[in-house]
């Protein structure tokens, strides 16, 4: 529990936000000054916050969010090199968004 509460602490997720320029969870840190000086081009995706809902809202983006998973998973597993797994990625993300 005690691990779970620090990861998503406001410090832990500026610092997530900072140094692996994962977006926080906690709307207050899409404010803060610091972390668009160390990750340039928040700012701008900060804005959307007001814009929308996530996950994006397009039909396909569940099976697309699994399949990205899978080409990420074949890479960490060595199953495909990152070459492979991506263009494996682009041809599921055409089938995926022509049905």
């Amino acid at each position: 529990m005690q691990y779970i509460q620090f990861q998503t602490s406001a410090q832990a997720q500026k610092d997530h936000a900072i140094d692996g320029a994962n977006m926080p969870t906690r709307v207050a840190l899409f404010k803060d000054a610091d972390i668009p000086q160390a990750w340039p081009g928040f700012d701008v995706l900060a804005e959307q916050l007001t814009y929308g809902k996530f996950p994006p809202q397009f039909t396909w983006f569940e099976e697309w969010r699994r399949s990205l998973a899978t080409a990420t998973q074949d890479v960490m597993g060595g199953r495909k090199s990152p070459a492979d797994a991506t263009k494996w990625l682009v041809d599921e993300t055409t089938r995926i968004s022509s049905q």
